[in-house]
């Protein structure tokens, strides 16, 4: 049942976004007061097949990625749906004078999707961490666990709030479990341009000791669907 249905969406018009973002840092943490820009472009291929990439850049560091996410497994009820997939994401960072460095994911993925427009995502899985420090030989490899749980409430195709709770976000993968909060919201401007804004919290540890606000970020992203 699932590979004939993924032969015929997979024959249908692909769908297409471009994100125009910008990111406002505080005053704490490595990145203080830095204003980021970046680009992101995403393409559905169909409703198993979903590829993410951009990248950003501010005055201390530059950041590509890519992220693709494979659903070979769908399942259906009257009241809800349930999908099983399969998330890799490859990211590379430049720290300017300092260091560079790839993380490269394996993440399995779930969504559970329930009436009134609810959605509910999460995923865990492995990440390997490549990084080069200037001035030290060689390339330092570190193995982490990846984990991210989002809260979806879908007004209508377009319009929704989002909360989750992850240990790293688009371009930050850290070693130590460091949890990143969001809240963020999608509304739409016209037919084919939506406005987004996100606020995130990044969090030192947390769980080893007491909470401690490490930084945050607020994004603007205008998003304009092909």
């Amino acid at each position: 049942m699932v590979l004939p249905a993924c032969m015929v969406s997979l024959a249908a018009e692909p769908s297409m976004h471009i994100d125009y973002t910008l990111a406002f840092n505080d005053d704490r943490g490595t990145e203080s007061s830095a204003v980021s820009a970046g680009i992101e472009y995403g393409i559905d291929f169909s409703d198993y097949t979903r590829v993410l990439t951009g990248f950003r850049v501010n005055e201390y560091s530059k950041d590509i990625f890519f992220n693709s996410i494979f659903t070979p497994l769908k399942l259906k009820t009257d009241i809800c749906s349930y999908d099983f997939a399969l998330s890799t994401t490859w990211h590379y960072l430049d720290y300017s004078i300092y260091s560079r460095e790839h993380d490269i994911l394996f993440e399995p993925y779930f969504c559970f999707s329930g009436r009134r427009n609810f959605t509910l995502q999460s995923s865990i899985g492995m990440g390997a961490k490549f990084s080069k420090i200037h001035g030290i030989d060689g390339w330092i490899k570190d193995l982490y666990l990846t984990t991210k749980t989002q809260l979806n409430w879908n007004f209508n195709s377009t319009a929704k709030i989002y909360f989750s709770l992850a240990n790293h976000n688009t371009y930050r993968y850290l070693l130590m479990p460091s949890p990143v909060w969001t809240l963020g919201t999608v509304l739409p401007l016209f037919d084919s341009i939506d406005l987004g804004l996100q606020y995130e919290a990044f969090a030192c540890d947390m769980f080893i000791s007491k909470f401690f606000l490490e930084s945050q970020t607020l994004t603007t992203f205008v998003r304009i669907k092909i």
